[in-house]
């Protein structure tokens, strides 16, 4: 987004830890945003379905989304450490980001006009700088949380999980398989290039040093029939899982993202997904402020829409932990019975399969301009915008494509730019939005004029991070923006 920004990451090189394996449609956008996504996509496995597996190695229930509303699938999975390497690549190509990785914090002070930086480099020579925001996106150990004076609200799991991943993968196996055996619960996932993750749960009893022995590991895989010579582990760690949240995201101008202000346990892939909503969400927020597009208080909204969804994604990963982690018997059998039964409802069936349990951001107040009159709950203002294929010049392209990476005011079977008066060209300008048009014959897939009559709008403010900001008719554009502008504290309005 142009703004001169210093990047400082602890360690020089990208750490092989076996870490996060699954990615949602919600991330893959935001790395289309970043430019990325045709580097990231060759290492990620589309459409994986999610089984659930009782103890005789039954399936009793399946997720197994088709959707491709956001522009990519639902479910996905891929192999962190080769994500971090393009992301690291990715950076290069702005000049206005000091990259000062081998770098470690070490204190920071915070007053009224900015934040004073302290860290070292891996020799040991000490590195300030003075900046106006601080963001602390480091870790679930998180150095700049602790000296806010914030502590992780929550619990942590009383069980240990050997994480293991596996290189020339021989199984046949395309999807996540969740096997809710209760002689040992263990979550087994396909990914890119012929690896594979093994999650094995470990039982009352056995410690750390227990599960990283190696008689114990070929045990624990010779049980899916997987033969000492067949096993090529490239990587494996023992950890606890946490549902932790920061009581706050914001102190000053301090802010924290991803672990350092949320830690959940891993059943639903969303921890790392939740910290790239946090980032999106904050990145632009960030330049409009440093910008002056808006004014500071706009970033009071970053807390208010990402904390309470982000305490939703520990529910729901609790939630199916739950399903999962039973070691009683007579649990899992009647978690199995209850399951089965409630699949014989068709409509109950396809709301796990296209995994509508999962709830979805949507910011009910924050950096949007609600409509007149009581609350819709199925309004899309404040959720995240449809992205269907468009043509353009002849050739059908994502719609992101055609809006660009910051504001943007869309039209669907109206010109924004006609109804725009001298007001509405100049806070356009002050966003710097893009106005773009769709007719019915630019609508490829047919999705975007039918979404307009369905809520009733012909003009959408879509914020840089995709979501609806303001929606109506094209009479009410240049009023709309007004709001918007009022709403944001916009320099100028």
């Amino acid at each position: 987004m142009g703004v001169p920004t210093v990047l400082l990451e602890r360690t020089p090189e990208v750490v092989d830890y076996p870490r996060a394996v699954g990615m949602d449609d919600e991330s893959l956008r935001t790395f289309q945003a970043l430019g990325l996504i045709d580097r990231v996509l060759p290492d990620v496995l589309p459409s994986r379905a999610m089984k659930f597996f009782d103890a005789r190695g039954r399936c009793f229930v399946e997720t197994s989304p088709q959707t491709r509303e956001f522009g990519f699938p639902r479910r996905n999975t891929f192999i962190q450490p080769l994500l971090e390497r393009t992301l690291r690549d990715g950076v290069a190509r702005f000049p206005s980001v000091e990259k000062r990785f081998g770098h470690e914090l070490i204190d920071y002070r915070q007053d009224d006009d900015g934040v004073t930086v302290y860290a070292r480099g891996a020799d040991g020579a000490p590195y300030e700088f003075a900046t106006d925001y601080l963001v602390g996106a480091d870790g679930g150990r998180s150095l700049v949380r602790q000296k806010l004076g914030l502590k992780l609200e929550g619990s942590t799991y009383e069980q240990l999980w050997l994480i293991v991943d596996i290189k020339d993968d021989p199984l046949d196996h395309p999807y996540t398989g969740m096997y809710c055996d209760p002689a040992r619960p263990t979550v087994c996932v396909s990914l890119p290039h012929g690896y594979r993750r093994w999650e094995f749960m470990a039982l009352p009893g056995e410690t750390e040093a227990d599960l990283m022995r190696p008689e114990m590991v070929r045990g624990f895989l010779a049980r899916f029939g997987l033969k000492p010579e067949q096993l090529n582990i490239v990587r494996q760690r023992v950890y606890a899982f946490h549902a932790r949240l920061a009581p706050k995201f914001r102190v000053g101008r301090v802010f924290l993202a991803g672990d350092a202000a949320h830690l959940m346990p891993p059943f639903a892939g969303q921890g790392m997904n939740s910290g790239v909503r946090d980032a999106h969400n904050l990145a632009w927020k960030l330049a409009a402020v440093a910008k002056g597009q808006a004014g500071p208080a706009l970033l009071d909204t970053y807390e208010s829409e990402r904390r309470d969804h982000a305490a939703k994604m520990i529910d729901l990963s609790r939630m199916i932990g739950r399903v999962i982690m039973p070691t009683s018997r007579l649990q899992a059998g009647l978690r199995d019975l209850f399951f089965r039964a409630i699949a014989l409802s068709p409509a109950v069936r396809d709301w796990f399969v296209q995994m509508r349990f999962k709830p979805p951001p949507r910011y009910a107040q924050g950096a949007l301009v609600p409509r007149p009159g009581k609350p819709d709950p199925k309004s899309p203002l404040g959720r995240m915008f449809i992205q269907p294929m468009v043509l353009a010049d002849g050739m059908a392209r994502p719609l992101d494509e055609l809006l660009g990476p910051g504001f943007a005011l869309l039209g669907l079977g109206t010109d924004p730019a006609a109804h725009l008066d001298e007001t509405g060209h100049r806070l356009i300008a002050l966003l710097g939005a893009r106005v773009l048009a769709v007719d019915a014959g630019a609508d490829r897939d047919g999705v975007l004029l039918p979404w307009a009559a369905r809520h009733g709008a012909k003009i959408v403010l879509l914020r840089p991070d995709r979501y609806v900001a303001a929606l109506g008719a094209a009479a009410e554009v240049n009023d709309l923006l007004a709001a918007f502008a009022r709403t944001i504290g916009q320099a100028g309005r």
